[in-house]
């Protein structure tokens, strides 16, 4: 009999928290309606591809790939770079080392900015690697500047970066094979 009172009482509680969320009433005028009736309509009409196509006009209308994405071109631009080495061996012989593995760069691109409100809260879009500044990477003692009949440089560049609205452009760069 100690459970009868338990649900009786949360039975009570629940329908007394109903009541009062049903009698809470707000003062809305006719016009904040209409206008967040058009809000809504406007938001509802929009798909997520419109805002993505309206955010990659405003990105790129001026965006120039040669030119460093910083707005005061006197200042450097801070580069992050992960190497994810995969594999690595070592000939002797030869005196060469070869590496297999992923480099992952970071920076910031200060033309390639939005306010996400602007754009239905769109946070992240994708740019073809043509299409955006991207830094260069040079091996400086590479085998393949010597003439070997088996030296060479591998680089398969990746198609797309992210680019989040806070600067940061974040994207795999190519996996590179150095022998």
């Amino acid at each position: 009999m100690v459970a009868a009172p338990t649900v009786v009482t949360w039975g009570a509680l629940i329908a007394t928290f109903f009541l009062l969320v049903s009698a809470r009433t707000e003062e809305v005028s006719i016009a904040d309606l209409d206008d967040s009736i058009t809000d809504a309509e406007t938001i509802a009409n929009r798909t997520y591809v419109d805002e993505q196509t309206e955010l990659q006009r405003r990105i790129f209308r001026n965006y120039i790939r040669r030119m460093r994405p910083v707005k005061n071109q006197s200042l450097p631009i801070e580069i992050m770079v992960h190497i994810y080495v995969m594999h690595l061996s070592v000939n002797q012989q030869e005196q060469t080392i070869t590496i297999n593995g992923h480099i992952y760069m970071t920076w910031r691109d200060e033309m390639a900015v939005w306010d996400p409100a602007e754009f239905n809260g769109v946070r992240m879009t994708m740019a073809k690697q043509w299409e955006v500044w991207t830094p260069d990477i040079r091996i400086a003692n590479s085998v393949a500047g010597v003439n070997h009949p088996e030296g060479y440089m591998k680089s398969t560049r990746f198609n797309l970066l992210r680019l989040p609205p806070n600067f940061d452009s974040l994207g795999p760069v190519p996996p590179v094979e150095l022998s």
